[in-house]
């Protein structure tokens, strides 16, 4: 799985300690030809652990191997060799980190792909753009300047200042949206009015087909 919040590339490896299924064969460095150890003098020095918002954790080492990606090699890649890995489930191989971190394939690939990705999400309304921001107590997370939330056409009566701070972080492995406290009370009010719902029927509503974010600029 791709994964914009997170730095850390890993997979299942062989030998494991406690793994969960996957339909792919899992990892095994002593098939590989380029497969070489991290020395504990490195800055990524052997082991790893990563817990993950939803409380999954992957567990094991930091190693160096070639990686294949579409149709080039990156040599020297970093990434996790997970020997420990609980709350996942088989239908994913690992994580591909797409943070703006060091340990990032952006930032290990830099040389070859220039710290650029391409993320689509299709619009009936035509693709849109807006730019990234950086939040220097978070550097490896991708920020936008969220301005307003529309609803059917309405804006909702929020001060753009209630996003300004941290920001609105885009995150490709979080399921649902998050809001500031306000902002989700506005939003709950209005759709209540609009459809007579009541709060436990609102859980289940796919909100993407009737909110626009309204981001500070779009081309």
């Amino acid at each position: 799985m791709f994964y914009t919040g997170s730095d850390l590339t890993w997979t299942q490896c062989v030998p494991c300690i406690n793994c969960y299924n996957q339909k792919n064969p899992f990892y095994d460095p002593t098939q590989s030809s380029t497969f070489t150890t991290i020395e504990c003098i490195s800055d990524y020095c052997c082991l790893y652990e990563v817990r993950y918002a939803d409380h999954s954790i992957t567990k094991g080492s930091l190693i160096n191997d070639t990686l294949k990606f579409s149709n080039d090699n990156i040599p020297n890649f970093h990434f996790g060799c997970g020997d420990n890995n609980t709350g996942f489930h088989g239908d994913i191989d690992g994580f591909l980190g797409l943070g703006r971190g060091s340990l990032s394939i952006i930032s290990q690939a830099s040389n070859m792909y220039n710290n650029i990705f391409s993320y689509c999400l299709p619009s009936a309304l035509g693709v849109k753009y807006t730019p990234m921001v950086t939040n220097p107590k978070m550097p490896s997370f991708y920020f936008l300047n969220l301005t307003a939330i529309f609803i059917w056409g309405e804006r909702i009566d929020l001060s753009p200042t209630i996003f300004s701070s941290p920001g609105t972080i885009l995150d490709s492995g979080t399921t649902f949206t998050r809001l500031p406290p306000t902002t989700y009370f506005a939003l709950r009010s209005i759709f209540r009015k609009k459809w007579s719902i009541t709060q436990w029927h609102l859980h289940n509503l796919n909100l993407t087909h009737v909110i626009t974010l309204l981001a500070s600029r779009r081309c």
